[in-house]
């Protein structure tokens, strides 16, 4: 599997936005930053999903996302703004 297939993957589980023409070593940033979230998300029921969802607590948090998370994770959460 490529990055950003593996990057596709994860978006779509967590339906989030994939990074658009990232470099390489940006794109790994990217899937280290949400392959733990995805594997998280991957154990919770359907309707769980739809309530954390509607209550602003998605994707899952895990451990090391507690702190500042690389450019191009911030730039996909936030595409709308310049940077």
């Amino acid at each position: 599997m490529t990055l950003q297939n593996e990057a596709n993957l994860i978006a779509a589980g967590l339906d989030i936005n994939a990074p658009t023409d990232p470099t390489d070593e940006q794109l790994l940033q990217w899937i280290e930053w949400w392959r733990l979230s995805f594997k998280a998300s991957q154990a919770i029921a359907e309707n769980q999903k739809q309530y954390l969802k509607a209550g602003g607590w998605w994707p899952p948090v895990v451990a090391h996302q507690i702190g500042i998370p690389p450019e191009i994770v911030i730039k996909t959460s936030r595409p709308a703004l310049p940077y």
